[in-house]
This record gives structure tokens, C-alpha cells and sequence, in this order.
């Protein structure tokens, strides 16, 4: 029974060092040091008492970070008990170890009389000759009773250095006033702890006998260049004295300074016990180090500096240097090199620290108040005081731009005030005079496109100098950026107007979406050239880009073309001839015109008309001007004696007055005559309008009268002007011209916004909704914004109108408004017709913003000498303008696992996340908060919103419960609706939320899954096309949608499918559609013929056509597979397996006369749903086993081995429960298969989801050829945690090992104790494993049959072997094919071992240590240890014995050893005492 508890014991322990998951490594060497302490032990228990008493503790170093731990005498109730912690992880820290088996218990054997099992936890640490243990737990037999073991004093461990060392070997000396002096060799060993702060270690000093270790921490390092300089600054550190018998510290100051091999410390204070005595230690001879190399600053600046000293003596120094580096952050370092004053040159000025604030133009402001270095100091500097590293008293602002640094600042030298200013302070960026106009650009010569509202900014920079910064820039559909041009040149002309120059680099910045595919990159140069003109608010520009290459143009605004001085330019169509002066000749100029969209405009100066002439013909306007009638025309003459202007608008064919329209006589006051006729205004004279009847004071009624009673006249395309009829002209003719209508907009239409608002007025608030408010752009960030029927407490006063509001676009697109003014009242309610009027002004204004039809604003009017608040749309007083779209309420219906529910008022917020995507919180949906966070979102042109999401994950509450949906909606003038559906955690049936009036959403053309082949919609137009693509029919199908509306012949090849489908022969289907008796032809041809063949009846106009192999041929769901010899239908789709076994494929239609009219909706290459085509079924055992290695076997499980339709194969393991946890079904799919000799082999290796969790799976399994299966699953977790699975059990196979190279040697057994010879062979599996077969091994004397320990996981490495292995391996018998029970029936037999370690040092050296050989004899289980060494001489024999616990070996001076020592060696074995020289 005692060897049955013992092996249970072991076999827990093993699983608590798995379950810990500590590593085991190779040691690092065979056997490690040993730490010797002495001390007090004491124990403690609830039941027990406590008690203690002095006892020895050795720590073994087992290497691989494990230790044993013996307490050598634990005194309980006056019987000691030897205690052995084996294997107790330990974590290297500082010089120390620190001990723990993170709180699990680990089970060890003892030596008590009290029993010999002992299940504790072991905390600890150890330090030089400092050990402290904690151990609880269970103790021998005494029931569940806490038990505690402590050893030693809590101590800290020192942190040990985190960084590399360095060693020193070289001469150290003291000197003290009565100590005198001395020195010796020693090694110094300098440490890096980090943070500039390092261990110093002086591994002897030599004073009076004594060899003292002496050691200072955290002595402060800088380095400079290559090397470090180690300081105190003059404090005292406490070092540690080790080996001293006068005191164990050194209080002391450190300087020194190390480089590559060269160290010098000099150490100086009190030294352990030596009184108040000055004591130096020195390591090293001194050495200069050299300065480090200085960085290159980030920037260099040359410019002149304008110093003074004490107020006076101001001086220029027209090459002055800065120097400045980034050093961090928004932090600088300035170096102001070789200052001077007057005459006087101090040296350079360093200040570190310095803030650099970057501004929004580019620039970047500094500020410093502190301390500056001088360094490099010059020939004046020490009668200022000044000195190398001596530090001043420095205040300066300063800011650089475009390569530019300005500095204004003030020293403090030695009490003397000097000022510094270096550079010229950058002026403010000037306000640009901004363009908006058409642009036109090309690129390559090609793709003109005209920009109607493209925009230019120019700053005036300097004297006739000018940035140009082309906004946004593009050509074709490609944005590019703006582009800035500096130094323009510009030169003002003597009309007014300024010409423009340049040819030069353009920069690039506030790059577009194209630009980086056209090489323009943020702060990128290109060449730029233009030429231009800006008059009177307009500009013209013309110039050419070179882009990365590309030649573009660029055009912006219209021509202005040069004048004389004095002399304006006239706009519109040049008739005649400007300043003509006929001087009484007749002339005629002739003129295009339409009336529709233009007018003429004539000015004339009368001044030269003769003064006794009356009725000088000075312009007549139409057809036949040369007539008085005949044809419609306009006659004006004029008499200078009397300023008397007189017009005759003549009717067409008009032979009397009776047809003179219009008649009257104007009176002038100014020889200069301006003259507009047109269809907009009639006729103008000198402003007047003159819509006069015939010789009559009497307008038309108006315009439309007037233009009816000419209508012939407004007829003409084409006209004449001139002198012709009557007395000529001596007038001149300034210019006339036809111009352009000025085109009246269409006004702008508003925005209609309604949504719910709070109204807040004499103290009371009152919730309002539908309250609409319009809102109508009219110029640049200019609205007028109208509030509907205002409503003060609950009564509607009227609406408000506020013009000039002003609105600003943000990047997100989103609105900003501001107004403070007045708003005209009107459409007032008719009950406060007595206290307002129309047109009424009140003080009003606004503030908010728009968004995607959702407006959040807050309104402030004064009503009756009070203030009304309205907060409309969700505006949060006090709060930043919410994101729009906003806060939306309408009636909401959820319906969860079917339960529908309604609320005719819900809230959903939703909030732009600004990067295409909009956040939905639906709060109070049943139990639960809905925020769907990234709802895909698109912006309409009209302002909307359509948001469509596919699978789009939400969160349900703060404990991660999630929904996965597909959602569709829309937003639009306040309003908004959608609806999503699809899974709510693991909820059945129906899950759906609906908002809103859902008759608004968007329409959705559904997406056609799968690949596309060729062109959608495609149309042929009776011509051949074919369409390639690749496809696999095993996981693929193909689906054609055609339309065959179009169709008009007979037998018009609609579709081939295959190879070769431009012939008839081939492996393909042809089909072929007559529309006059909608009969589809269908074929397929192969090797063997033609073997489907039919022509079926089609109805409607859309054909619905897939190929597959689950189905064959379909025609809109219905089977056309129909057997051409018999003309049955066949189900057999191995007709086609010549069709199946192509990977490319032709689409189209080649074959044949006739020619295809149909229009290919689509056609696609879509997946095939993977289903279980053929299921294998069993019934076994089902093990679990849990991270926490609890164990669990279940009878009667069924497992199921799946062949999928795609020719894959899975495993599913049914109810798969552990002791605690319950994994429910698990199905790995993708097994790998193998068969040999009727046996089947399954692997795979892939992710699955367990329970919502995702994990690693690998799998193996056998099916053996009884029809009996064996699987083997190993699940990871996120965690790391691993749930093992097997299934059914493992039948033994028969293996072979080979032949292997032979070891003879002694094996040494503990249980029962015995030595004996045998032979072990070293088998190199095929695997690259290694594997021992053992020959006459030993149990109670009696030899076992030869077994092999196969699977060994080890290594090789320069002819020296090494082999680890910790698992339980279950060994072999090649006589009996494994079978172990066969061996020998009632006798003992090896069955497994477990922590083996083997060792091959050389070619005929081979040693092993097996921890737990386990054996039995069919109805006891027992378990020993056993070694095994190779004996090639006597000294091996002893090694050997001594390695076994057999023999002890002592060095001449009585040190026990492991092994055999060159020179004499003591040996005491089998109770003899042997004197052995080994050489």
C-alpha cells in the first residue's frame, strides 16, 4: 500500500509541475553547486503547537532554474525529520535567487518518523551566506491541519544590474594619514543598472592582511563620446566592505571616468573602521577623455546680430551664427555661437530647454528663461567673469519661418545687462486677396475640364512682390492639392491694373486623394510658369504645370485685356469701329444678335454735331435702315440748337405713322449719349427707360406690352447700325457693343429642416415639435435663415426671418452658423395683429450648425420686451453643438426571439465618427443599451444620408453581450429611419429593430455574389464574345442571368460554356434560343458525342441558367439534363466529368450562324454550400482532460468521422464534458488522410470556435482495420490554457527500431536496491527521435525481457548527445509487438518511465538517470529509480559508483568530490578506505 501512495505521490507531484507550467531546460551541469547554511528552523500549526531548533539547509543549483532544498533536522515532538524539496523553481535577481512555487502545493518525499509525505508551497530567497524560507501546507499524516516551516530572516534583495558589464584588471591603492599606504592587483567590475547609474565592485583591497570586496551602488555615470564619467558631485555613497575584519562599509565620494580598457576611479572618505581618517583609494592612472562629438543641429542660421552692453554701445555683426537642435517634443536646444559685444568676444552661449510652440502658418515661436553654458569661450571672456561651463542669467521670445530664425533676447553676464537680437522678426502672414472663377486645366495635352468654382489667393508679400497659392488644383477627375508660388513677380500698370510673372518651383501642400499617384507628395516642388492680369476684383492667370512629368495647363478666369490710360475697357462684342467719326458720311456696320440673352449698347458723343442742323440721323437700328419705313427698325435724330433727342420705333411694312410704335422726344442735358436696347428693358437712353407710345408722354403698360407692339423687331438675328436715313451724322461713335443679358439665378432653394425643440419664455419651458426651420444659401458662407411660425409659451406668433446669417463648412462638411441682429417679422398670427406688424425688426440670434439633413441650433429673440430661448434639434445649452445627424425620436418597434414590442416615442442618437462611418445609440431596448459604434454611411448630394451595413457588430451592455446584424436606413430634413436584423447573443427565431417611417428607406439593388465574368448589362448587338475564367467545379458553380427580350432570330447562340466554344466539337455546353416559339436548344459535347441533347420550352423573358455538379444544367430551377439517346431526364451528373475536370473556361457566344441580341444581366462564378455528403459513426470512450488536469471518462460518446461535398473530410466529437467544463459539440474540419495496410490515418491542425471562443485545435486519429477508431484532440486557448481529448483507445502497432550503437556499462537500482551489468543500444529513429532499448535489465534479481523506450526527444552536437524528457513514455517490447502483457504472465515487468535524462560526453561514454521506472506484476504497481553508466576502466567504475550513492571521493587536502581528480585521490568504497593516483 506504502508503494502504491508512493507512486501516487509522484504522479501528483508531476502534474503540479505541469499545471505551474514552469520550463525545464538541460542543466547546466551534471551536478550543480551547493549552498551550505545554518540557522533556526521553526514550524507552527493549528492542532500541532509550534516549536524550533538550529538545523543545517543545503540549496543545490539543479540548473535549468531548479533547485533542491534540504532542511537537514526538523524537531517535532523530539524526532527529527529530514525534509528534501525537490526541483523548486528559482528566479535569478540581482546576485541573489528568489524562490517560489507560485502558491502551488508540491508533494515530496521524506525521512520522519511521523510519515513520508509532505504537499507544501515554497517561497524563499537566498543571498550570499542570507537564506529565508517560507514553506505551508501538509505535513506527514497530521489530517488537513495548516502547517507552516520558516527558516532565517525576511531580508531584500538588492536589484542586480540591468545592463552589461565591464571588467578590469589593474593595480588599486590606498592612502590613508596613519595607515599609511599600499596597493595590489585586482579585477574591477563595473555594472550598468540603468538610468545613468551604475555598480561599481573592487574585488580586493589589500589592507593589513585583509582581502576586502568592497562595493558602491548607484554611483551616477554621464556618458561622454564613447566613455562614461562617473561623479558624485562631491556626496558620499555607502559602499559595502566584504573580507574586512575592521568594518563592513565605506562611506565615500566616487569620481572617475572609464573608456574602452582604460578605468580610473579615485574613491576618498571613511573606510570601515578606521576612525574619522581621510581614506583614498585609487584604481588606474588618469587619461584625458575625448569630448564627445557634437550633433549636427537640425537647423543653422546666419544672419545679423545687433548687440548691447549696459544700454550702450550698440553693434551690428553682420554674420552671426545660431545654432539649434530638436532635442525632444516641442523642446530645443539654442547654441548662440561666439557672442560679443562692443569689442569684447565671450564665447559660445548654450541654453537647453528651450519650448518651440508650432503655429498654423508653418512657423514655430520659442520662449526661454533659465541658465545658458558658455563654452568655447574667447579672449575677453574672464574679464567678464565668463568661464568654460560657467552659466548666465538668459531670457529671449523668438520664432523661425522659410529657413528664417528671429531672436530678441537679454543676458545677465556677471551682473552686466546685454541684449541680443538676431535676425529680423517675421512679419504676420498678409490677408490674401481671394479669386473665385472658372478654371480650365489639361493634362498631356488632352482631357480639357472646366471648374466652375475654382479658387486663387494672392498675398502681397513685399514691393511689387506676391505669393500665389492655386487652391486645390486639379485636372480630369484627379485632385491634386494646392500649390504655392512665391516671389511672384508683379508689376503695376497705369490703368489700375497689376501684371503678373513667374517661372519657378512651385510647393505642394493640403495634398488631395490623387496625388501621391502622380508623385505630389506634402512640401513637394514642381516647375510652374504662368503669366497674368487682376483689375477690378478679377484676375486672369495662364500657365503650365510639369507634374512629375506630366504637362498640364492651367487657365483661370477670363483674359483683361490692356487699355490706354484714361480709357476702360468696354465689355461684350465689338461692332464698328471705337471713336468713329463720319464727319456727315452715311456708314453701315452689320451685327449677329440674339435678343433672347443679349443687348446693344451704343455710347456717342454729340458734341460735334453741326449747330444749325436738325434732326442729324445719329443711329438707326435693324433692317433697312436706309429706309424711313419698310421693314422694322429703330431711327434716332437729334438737334443740337435744341438738345432735342427724337425716337421712331417703325412696325415692319409700315407705310404711315399709324405704325411708328413708340415716338418721343428727349430733351439732353449732356453731349455724351449712352443708348441699351433690349428685350429685358426696351430702350434705355442715359439710364431712362422710354416705353413710350406714339408722340405721346403714355407708357406701354409694361414691358411684355411694349416688346408685343415690336415683336417684329425683336425678331431680327441679324441687324444694321449706322447713319442712312435723313440728315447725317457728325457725332463720334465712342463704341458700340453687343453684350450678354445679365443671367438672373435661379434663387437658391432653402433647406427645410422640422424637427422638436424646447421654447423657454417668462420662466417657463414647454416642448414643442414639428417645428420647422428653412434655411437658403445666398452668397459665400452667407444663408437667411427663416423660423416658421415661431412659437413663444404655446402660441405661434409668426415667422422670423434673419438675413446675412453667416455659415461656415468644416472639413467634415458639416455647418457652423453664427448671427446677432435683427429678424423681420411677418405671417403674423392675426390675435397679435394689435401688438406686431409686418416687417416688424426685433433683436434675434443664432447659433449651431448642419449636417447631413439634421440642424441643432439654439434661437434667442426679444418678444415684448423679453427674451424667447428656443433650443431646437437636441441643442445641449452649455455643451459643445452635438455631431449630426443628431438626436432622432419616432416610434421604434425591437423584436427579439420573435416578441415583438412598440414604442411610439423612442430616441436614437447618432453621431458622425468622422471617418465615413456614423455611431447609433439606441438606449432602452428591453434590457438592453444597443451602440452599433461604425454604421457605414453615405453623403447625398441633397444633404441625406444613407447608412447600409452588412454583419455589423453591436454591443448590448457593459459585459461585452453583442448583436451582429445587417442594417439599412436613411436620413433626411430632420427625420431618420432604418431597420436591422439578424442575431442577438444565441437568441432564436426573428431579432429586428425598426425606427422610423420605413417607407423612406432607400431602395437597395441587392449585390450579386461571387466572382464576375465579363461585363454586366452587357449587350452584343449580334456579335461574338467570349468571357475566360477560372473555376473549380468541386467548390464552384456557374450562374448566367440573360435577358432574351431582345432576341429576334432562330437558334441564336445565347450561351457556350467550356473549351473551345467557338466549335461545335469540344467539352461544352451550347444553348441556342429561338424567340418566336421561346425554345431554348440545349447540348453538351464531350470525347464521347453529344450526349445531352434537347430542346425544352422557355417562359418569360429572363433565363436563369446555373451549371454545377450538384445539379448538372439548370433553366430557371428546373432540370434540362435530358439524355440524348433516350430523352429522359438523368440525375447521373458524372455525364459532365469531362466538363468537371476543367479549371479554365470559356463564356460566351462563338459558335454557329446564329447570333446572340440577348443582354447578360450577369454572369458569375459563385461558391457551392459545402454539405455532409456521407457520414461514419461511432461509439466509444470520451476522456477529458481540464487545464486544471482534472480528469473525466464518459462511456457511450459518439463520434462521427464527415465526408463533405467538396471532398473534405472533419470529425465531430458529441458532448464533450469535463469535470467543470462543458464544451458542448466540436467538429475540426480540413483532416488530412492517409491509408496503409487497411488502416486509415487522420490529422489536421486549424482554428474552431468553442462556445463563442476561439481556439487552436490539432487533432489526430487511426481507424483501424477492425472498424474501430482511436482520436487524439489537443485545444489551446487565448489563454494558453489546454483541454486534451481522446476518444476510443490506441491499439498497439508493431515498430521497428534498428540496430543502434551498443553501450555496455552498470545500472544501479533504489527499489529494490541492487547493481548490475547490461548493454543499452542508442536507436536515431527515422523521426530524427532517439530511442533505448535495454538489455537484461533487473527487478528483484531476476533479468526482465528487453524493452525499448522509444520517442525520446534529444539533440546532437559535436559527436556529444543530450536527451530531456519529463512526459511518461510507455516502453516497448518488439517481441510481442509492443504488447507488455505478453511478456511474462505474473512477473514483474517494466511499463513505463518518466524523467529521463541521458548524457554521451564521448564515443563509449553514455550515462542515464531515470527518475520513476514504473513495473508491475498484473495486479501490484510498483516504482524505483535506476542509472546507468558506462564502465571502460576502474577509474569509470568509480565514477560511476560514486555518481550511484556506491563510493565517496576525496581530494589530498579531505574536499569530497564528484569524480576521479588528477593526482592522489582518497576512495571509500564497500567500507574500504583506497589510496588511487589517477594521472
Amino acid at each position: 500500500m506504502k508503494k502504491i501512495l508512493t507512486i501516487l505521490a509522484l504522479m501528483i507531484a508531476t502534474v503540479a509541475v505541469v499545471a505551474t507550467g514552469y520550463t525545464l531546460t538541460r542543466p547546466a551541469k551534471a551536478a550543480g553547486d551547493v549552498s551550505n547554511f545554518n540557522g533556526k528552523v521553526s514550524w507552527k500549526g493549528t492542532v500541532t503547537g509550534k516549536g524550533s531548533n538550529t538545523t543545517d539547509v543545503t540549496v543545490t543549483d539543479n540548473g535549468g532554474g531548479l533547485y533542491d532544498i534540504c532542511i537537514k533536522a526538523l524537531t517535532v515532538y523530539g524526532r527529527d525529520s529530514e525534509i528534501t524539496f525537490t526541483n523548486v523553481p528559482g528566479t535569478a535577481q540581482g546576485e541573489g535567487v528568489v524562490f517560489s512555487t507560485n502558491g502551488q502545493n508540491s508533494t515530496y518525499t521524506v525521512n520522519s518518523a511521523w510519515g513520508d509525505q509532505i504537499a507544501m508551497t515554497v517561497e524563499g530567497k537566498m543571498l550570499g551566506d542570507q537564506l529565508y524560507l517560507f514553506c505551508s501546507g501538509k505535513v506527514f499524516g497530521w489530517s488537513d491541519d495548516p502547517f507552516t516551516i520558516t527558516y532565517g530572516e525576511d531580508f531584500e534583495i538588492p536589484a542586480g544590474p540591468v545592463g552589461p558589464s565591464h571588467k578590469f584588471t589593474g593595480k588599486v591603492s590606498y592612502n590613508g594619514n596613519w595607515t599609511g599606504k599600499g596597493n595590489n592587483e585586482t579585477d574591477v567590475v563595473i555594472a550598468e543598472s540603468g538610468d545613468g547609474l551604475y555598480t561599481i565592485n573592487i574585488k580586493t583591497l589589500s589592507v593589513y592582511g585583509d582581502n576586502d570586496n568592497i562595493k558602491f551602488t548607484n554611483v551616477p555615470g554621464t556618458a561622454q563620446g564613447e566613455g562614461v564619467v562617473f561623479s558624485t558631485n562631491g556626496e558620499k555613497l555607502t559602499g559595502t566592505v566584504e573580507g574586512s575584519n575592521y568594518g563592513n562599509t565605506a562611506v565615500m565620494t566616487v569620481e572617475g571616468k572609464m573608456l574602452g580598457e582604460q578605468l580610473y576611479l579615485v574613491c576618498s572618505g571613511k573606510y570601515v573602521g578606521f576612525g574619522d581618517d581621510p581614506f583614498v583609494i585609487t584604481f588606474g592612472e588618469d587619461f584625458e577623455m575625448p569630448a564627445a562629438p557634437e550633433a549636427e543641429p537640425t537647423a543653422s542660421y546666419t544672419d545679423k546680430a545687433v548687440t548691447t552692453f549696459m544700454g550702450t554701445n550698440e553693434q551690428t555683426f553682420e554674420n552671426a551664427k545660431v545654432d539649434v537642435y530638436e532635442t525632444g517634443e516641442n523642446k530645443y536646444k539654442f547654441v548662440i555661437r561666439q557672442y560679443q559685444f562692443a569689442t569684447y568676444l565671450l564665447g559660445d552661449f548654450t541654453a537647453v530647454d528651450v519650448v518651440g510652440t508650432p503655429n498654423a502658418d508653418g512657423s514655430v515661436s520659442y520662449s526661454f528663461d533659465g541658465m545658458a553654458t558658455a563654452s568655447n569661450i574667447g579672449p575677453s571672456a574672464t574679464a567678464f567673469g565668463v568661464g568654460e561651463g560657467k552659466e548666465f542669467e538668459l531670457k529671449f521670445e523668438g520664432k523661425s519661418k522659410d529657413g528664417k530664425l528671429y531672436i530678441n533676447g537679454e543676458f545677465n553676464i556677471s551682473g552686466y545687462q546685454c541684449t541680443y537680437v538676431f535676425g529680423e522678426e517675421p512679419q504676420a502672414e498678409p490677408t490674401p486677396v481671394v479669386y473665385t472663377d472658372k478654371a480650365v486645366t489639361t493634362f498631356a495635352g488632352t482631357n480639357e475640364k472646366t471648374f466652375e468654382n475654382a479658387q486663387v489667393e494672392v498675398y502681397e508679400t513685399g514691393e511689387n512682390k506676391y505669393k500665389f497659392v492655386i487652391k486645390q488644383y486639379q485636372f480630369a477627375s484627379y485632385l491634386l492639392g494646392d500649390f504655392t508660388a512665391v516671389d511672384v513677380a508683379g508689376t503695376p500698370n497705369a490703368d489700375g491694373s497689376v501684371s503678373y510673372s513667374f517661372n519657378g518651383k512651385a510647393t505642394a501642400s493640403n495634398i488631395g486623394p490623387s496625388a501621391t499617384a502622380f508623385g505630389v507628395g506634402e512640401g513637394k516642388e514642381f516647375e510652374l510658369n504662368f503669366e497674368g492680369k487682376s483689375k477690378d476684383g478679377k484676375i486672369y492667370i495662364n500657365g503650365a504645370f510639369n507634374i512629375s512629368g506630366y504637362q498640364c495647363t492651367y487657365t483661370f478666369g477670363t483674359e483683361i485685356k490692356d487699355t490706354e490710360p484714361g480709357q476702360e475697357e468696354v465689355p461684350g462684342t465689338k461692332v464698328g469701329e471705337d471713336d468713329y467719326a463720319p464727319n456727315g458720311v452715311k456708314f453701315t456696320w452689320n451685327t449677329p444678335i440674339d435678343w433672347n440673352t443679349q443687348k446693344l449698347v451704343a455710347a456717342i458723343d454729340l458734341s460735334g454735331c453741326k449747330g444749325g442742323t436738325e434732326d442729324e440721323n445719329i443711329l438707326s437700328v435693324g433692317s433697312n435702315i436706309g429706309e424711313w419705313a419698310a421693314a422694322p427698325h429703330l431711327h434716332l435724330y437729334y438737334t443740337s440748337g435744341t438738345k432735342k433727342l427724337n425716337f421712331n420705333f417703325m412696325a415692319k411694312g409700315s407705310t404711315s405713322n399709324i405704325d411708328n410704335r413708340s415716338r418721343y422726344d428727349v430733351t439732353l442735358t449732356d453731349d455724351i449719349l449712352v443708348i441699351e436696347i433690349s428685350k429685358e428693358k426696351g430702350l434705355v437712353i442715359n439710364g431712362t427707360q422710354y416705353l413710350n407710345k406714339y408722340n405721346t408722354s403714355d407708357q406701354y403698360a409694361d414691358i411684355d406690352a411694349y416688346l408685343a407692339a415690336t415683336s417684329d423687331f425683336w425678331a431680327l438675328t441679324n441687324i444694321d447700325l449706322g447713319c442712312q436715313q435723313g440728315n447725317p451724322s457728325y457725332a463720334t461713335y465712342k463704341y458700340i457693343r453687343v453684350q450678354n443679358l445679365e443671367s438672373t439665378p435661379e434663387p437658391a432653394k432653402p433647406v427645410v429642416y422640422t424637427d422638436n425643440a424646447k421654447a423657454t419664455f417668462s420662466g417657463s419651458t414647454v416642448d414643442l415639435t414639428d417645428q420647422t426651420v428653412e434655411i437658403t444659401a445666398t452668397g459665400e458662407n452667407r444663408y437667411t435663415v427663416v423660423y416658421k411660425n415661431l412659437t413663444v409659451g404655446n402660441t405661434q406668433i409668426g415667422d422670423f426671418t434673419a438675413e446675412n446669417v453667416e455659415g461656415v463648412e468644416d472639413a467634415e462638411g458639416k455647418i457652423n452658423y453664427t448671427f446677432e441682429g435683427e429678424a423681420t417679422m411677418s405671417n403674423i398670427n392675426e390675435i397679435y395683429g394689435g401688438m406686431f406688424t409686418e416687417g416688424q425688426k426685433v433683436a434675434f440670434a443664432m447659433t449651431g450648425s448642419s449636417k447631413g439633413g439634421k440642424l441643432v441650433a439654439k434661437f434667442t429673440a426679444t418678444v415684448l420686451g423679453q427674451e424667447a430661448k428656443i433650443l431646437y434639434g437636441g441643442y445641449e445649452e452649455g455643451g459643445e453643438t452635438p455631431d449630426q445627424p443628431g438626436v432622432y425620436t419616432d416610434k421604434f418597434v425591437y423584436t427579439i426571439s420573435d416578441y415583438a414590442t412598440t414604442k411610439d416615442e423612442f430616441s436614437v442618437t447618432v453621431t458622425d465618427n468622422g471617418d465615413g462611418t456614423y455611431k447609433f445609440e439606441l438606449p432602452g431596448v428591453g434590457l438592453y443599451n444597443v451602440v452599433f459604434p461604425a454604421v457605414p454611411g453615405t453623403v447625398n448630394e441633397d444633404g441625406s444620408i444613407i447608412y447600409k451595413g452588412t454583419n455589423l457588430e453591436g454591443t448590448l451592455n457593459e459585459d461585452g453581450d453583442k448583436c451582429v446584424m445587417n442594417f439599412l436606413g436613411k436620413s433626411e430634413n430632420g427625420k431618420l429611419c432604418f431597420v436591422a436584423e439578424g442575431k442577438i447573443m444565441e437568441f432564436d427565431g426573428v431579432n429586428k429593430f425598426e425606427f422610423g417611417d420605413l417607407s423612406n428607406l432607400p431602395v437597395i439593388k441587392p449585390e450579386i455574389p461571387g466572382i464576375k465574368v465579363g461585363e454586366d448589362g452587357y449587350q452584343p448587338a449580334g456579335e461574338k464574345f467570349a468571357w475566360n475564367t477560372a473555376i473549380d467545379w468541386n467548390t464552384q458553380k456557374l450562374v448566367a442571368s440573360i435577358n432574351v427580350a431582345g432576341c429576334t432570330g432562330e437558334n441564336e447562340g445565347i450561351l457556350s460554356v467550356g473549351d473551345a466554344i467557338d466549335a461545335w466539337n469540344g467539352t461544352h455546353f451550347h444553348l441556342y434560343y429561338t424567340r418566336s416559339n421561346n425554345t431554348l436548344q440545349v447540348n453538351y459535347l464531350d470525347a464521347t458525342g453529344n450526349p445531352i441533347r434537347k430542346d425544352v420550352e422557355v417562359a418569360g423573358d429572363e433565363l436563369l441558367i446555373e451549371i454545377s455538379k450538384a445539379a448538372g444544367l439548370t433553366v430557371n430551377g428546373e432540370s434540362v439534363n435530358y439524355l440524348n439517346e433516350s430523352g429522359e431526364l438523368t440525375e447521373d451528373y458524372t455525364v459532365y466529368d469531362a466538363l468537371w475536370a476543367l479549371t479554365e473556361i470559356s463564356v460566351g457566344s462563338q459558335e454557329g450562324n446564329g447570333r446572340s441580341n440577348a443582354t447578360y444581366n450577369y454572369v458569375r462564378i459563385q461558391e457551392v454550400p459545402v454539405t455532409v455528403t456521407e457520414t461514419e459513426s461511432f461509439t466509444d470512450d470520451l476522456t477529458v482532460t481540464e487545464p486544471s488536469t482534472k480528469t473525466k471518462t464518459t462511456e457511450g460518446k459518439k463520434l462521427d468521422i464527415n465526408t463533405y461535398s467538396d471532398n473534405t473530410y472533419g470529425v465531430t466529437f458529441y458532448g464533450v464534458e469535463g469535470e467543470t467544463a462543458n464544451l458542448g459539440d466540436i467538429t475540426i474540419k480540413g483532416l488530412n488522410i492517409s491509408e496503409e495496410d487497411g488502416v486509415k490515418y487522420y490529422n489536421a491542425e486549424t482554428t474552431i470556435n468553442v462556445n463563442g471562443e476561439d481556439m487552436t485545435a490539432a487533432v489526430t486519429g487511426i481507424k483501424y482495420a477492425d472498424g474501430k477508431v482511436w482520436f487524439q484532440a489537443e485545444l489551446l486557448t487565448a489563454n494558453e490554457d489546454i483541454y486534451f481529448i481522446e476518444y476510443g483507445h490506441k491499439q498497439k502497432e508493431g515498430r521497428e527500431f534498428g540496430e543502434g550503437k551498443a553501450y555496455n556499462g552498470q545500472w544501479t537500482t533504489s527499489v529494490p536496491s541492487s547493481t548490475f551489468n547490461g548493454t543499452v543500444d542508442v536507436i536515431k529513429q527515422e523521426d530524427g527521435n532517439y530511442a533505448l532499448r535495454v538489455h537484461d535489465f533487473q527487478l528483484d534479481g531476476k533479468v526482465v525481457p528487453t524493452f525499448v523506450i522509444p520517442d525520446l526527444v534529444g539533440s546532437e552536437e559535436e559527436g556529444k548527445l543530450y536527451i530531456y524528457q519529463m512526459s511518461n513514455v510507455p516502453v516497448y517490447y518488439e517481441a510481442t509487438d509492443g504488447d507488455d502483457a505478453a511478456v511474462v504472465a505474473d512477473e514483474k515487468k517494466v511499463t513505463y518511465v518518466e524523467y529521463i535524462t541521458v548524457t554521451s560526453e564521448g564515443e563509449n561514454d553514455l550515462s542515464i538517470n531515470i527518475s520513476y521506472v514504473g513495473y508491475g506484476d498484473g495486479s501490484n504497481d510498483y516504482v524505483t529509480n535506476a542509472n546507468f553508466v558506462t564502465v571502460t576502466d576502474g577509474i569509470n567504475s568509480i565514477n560511476a559508483a560514486a555518481q550511484n550513492g556506491k563510493a565517496d571521493i576525496y581530494t589530498i587536502n579531505g574536499a569530497k568530490v564528484n569524480a576521479m581528480q588528477k593526482g592522489i585521490n582518497i576512495v571509500r568504497m564497500n567500507n574500504k578506505t583506497t589510496k588511487i593516483v589517477k594521472k
